[in-house]
């Protein structure tokens, strides 16, 4: 049975892209490189552009020449069961860095008008949150892959 020319780009794709996963994963990089390459993914995760986490961190990786797989699983700090945690967390973060005071946690009740001002305030602090909590988990996150790598290549 003869595979349509479709079928066969297909296949073609597919075979490129394990032959690429598999490079990655066998590179020997060193575990500063490879600690970076997870701290770039779980900053960028970490961020609240939902939807965007893998595109970026793919480009990001790409561009610095790190490990490609580890930055793009590194963004799956942002689950959807851990991302509601987390942008409370970026938000809280953020009100009080900008403000000095923790935000308040009620929904207002606002005219339309107020809406739009609100909105953007809790996107501002969202935003700034996300930088100071992203850069913390991208330390934890850095630090455990370089303890493991160094560990494996100790073996």
């Amino acid at each position: 049975m003869r595979c349509s020319r479709p079928l066969r780009a297909l296949a073609a794709l597919h075979a490129r892209l394990v032959a690429t996963v598999r490079a990655e994963l066998a590179s020997n990089a060193s575990p500063g490189k490879l600690a970076l390459a997870s701290s770039v993914g779980a900053f960028i995760g970490s961020t609240p552009l939902f939807g965007l986490h893998a595109l970026i961190a793919l480009a990001v990786a790409t561009v610095l020449r790190l490990n490609r797989v580890l930055a793009l699983a590194s963004t799956q700090v942002s689950l959807p069961i851990f991302a509601p945690f987390l942008v409370f967390t970026e938000r809280q973060v953020g009100g009080r860095f900008r403000t000095g005071a923790w935000p308040d946690t009620a929904l207002p009740s606002i005219a339309h008008a107020e809406a739009i001002d609100w909105a953007g305030t809790l996107f501002v602090d969202t935003l700034i949150g996300s930088v100071i909590v992203g850069g913390s988990i991208a330390v934890v996150v850095g630090a455990a892959t370089w303890f493991a790598a160094q560990r494996l290549r100790a073996r």
